[in-house]
């Protein structure tokens, strides 16, 4: 978002300020979209259009080149 590569609508982002994200995922046992839906209703959130832009973010994000490289699968040595 700060190197302008990820679209960023401001104004949907602040209508998220100040959610106690912890607080909330904790309510519903990490059920994330039922408290994102919950967070939405709660503010008043148009729904449609936060999910309108998550799809546009996932679409951004698939065309960059990103690479993950994974490291090493063995444990740690023991001392």
């Amino acid at each position: 978002m700060l190197q302008g590569k990820l679209p960023y609508d401001k104004e949907l982002a602040q209508q998220f300020a100040g959610v106690d994200w912890n607080k909330i995922n904790q309510e519903y046992k990490r059920n994330y979209a039922q408290a994102a839906d919950a967070v939405m209703t709660a503010k008043g959130i148009d729904k449609k259009k936060a999910e309108t832009e998550l799809h546009h973010v996932y679409n951004v994000l698939k065309q960059l080149p990103i690479i993950v490289k994974r490291g090493s699968l063995r444990s740690p040595k023991a001392n």
